[in-house]
């Protein structure tokens, strides 16, 4: 579902406006032989409505997944430390990766079947090390793991038999897996205190943004009558940024939880979320695109990603 509703960014990517490029040799060095990763080269957008962010005040973690050899993979990068790492590769597609709290695992899905959309949530040790699979049954299209802030992890599965994706929860070793909600919850995203997710819900053939509690109740965030999809909860819990569907690309929009002030922060954009200093995230034209929450200062780190989680 979530793979063709998306197509490719690299065959739509559009540079506005005078680009400058340049080599970051203190955050990102040339791949080892034996990697397919990226180049070395950040580009900076110079029509900023404001002055561009620094790239070297940027740090952190990143774990990305991108099209590697013709299949999905999970890289790590910790910026100003070396090349980024790659931390699968399997003939399974691998992809879609969260680091957890405290930086020490990544969840991720894993497509067994590079042509079917069955999946399971496995996780592994941020080195790569000690990979397990947590749900073991790829029929019930286990999505889109997320960590909690206390530790657990929320995905999006069939297990329910209602034939949609569901909200479900379980601890980071797999165990005490529960149902948060019914009703569709594609691609969930945890509040900053935990006690919310938003999500994808279908309605017909589309998508609008909801807001799911603890409890299993949900409200609407969007009712267009186009795809909305990518939920990411800010921070501070003030802004839900979403993808919106305008036929020819994805715009990538930012509105409060409860609807209110919808604003329009970037003309491509899919995926966002958030560095540790609150900087908006996503996969957009030239790679991982990185702004103020409000989208402006756009800098652009020249890595091909998909999925993108940073942490600390």
């Amino acid at each position: 579902m979530i793979r063709a509703m998306f197509p490719d960014l690299a065959t739509k990517r559009r540079r506005a406006g005078v680009i400058v490029l340049f080599t970051l040799a203190a955050c990102v060095g040339q791949p080892a032989a034996d990697e397919t990763t990226t180049s070395t080269a950040i580009a900076v957008a110079t029509t900023s409505p404001r002055s561009s962010l620094e790239v070297g005040s940027l740090q952190g973690t990143i774990v990305y997944s991108t099209e590697s050899a013709g299949n999905d993979d999970v890289f790590l990068v910790k910026l100003g430390d070396g090349d980024p790492i790659r931390l699968t590769d399997g003939p399974e597609k691998e992809f879609d990766p969260d680091l957890s709290p405290d930086g020490a695992a990544v969840a991720y899905r894993n497509n067994p079947d590079v042509a079917s959309d069955e999946a399971d949530i496995w996780v592994m040790d941020s080195d790569g090390q000690n990979k397990r699979n947590l749900t073991d049954a790829p029929e019930l299209s286990n999505w889109a793991p997320a960590w909690t802030p206390d530790g657990h992890i929320v995905f999006s599965s069939m297990r329910g038999g209602s034939g949609g994706l569901e909200l479900w929860s379980m601890t980071a070793d797999g165990g005490d897996v529960q149902q948060v909600s019914e009703g569709w919850c594609e691609y969930p995203d945890v509040s900053p205190d935990g006690s919310e997710f938003v999500c994808a819900e279908a309605v017909g053939s589309r998508y609008d943004i909801v807001i799911v509690d603890g409890d299993g109740g949900r409200r609407s965030v969007t009712t267009t009558p186009v795809t909305e999809f990518g939920p990411s909860w800010s921070p501070d819990g003030q802004w839900i940024v979403f993808s919106r569907d305008t036929g020819e690309h994805w715009e990538l929009y930012r509105i409060r939880p409860d609807g209110s002030d919808e604003e329009l922060i970037a003309q491509e954009g899919v995926f966002a979320t958030w560095d540790p200093d609150g900087h908006l995230v996503w996969s957009g034209p030239g790679g991982i695109n990185v702004a103020r929450a409000d989208g402006s200062g756009l800098v652009v780190l020249d890595y091909p990603a998909g999925f993108i989680s940073w942490g600390e």
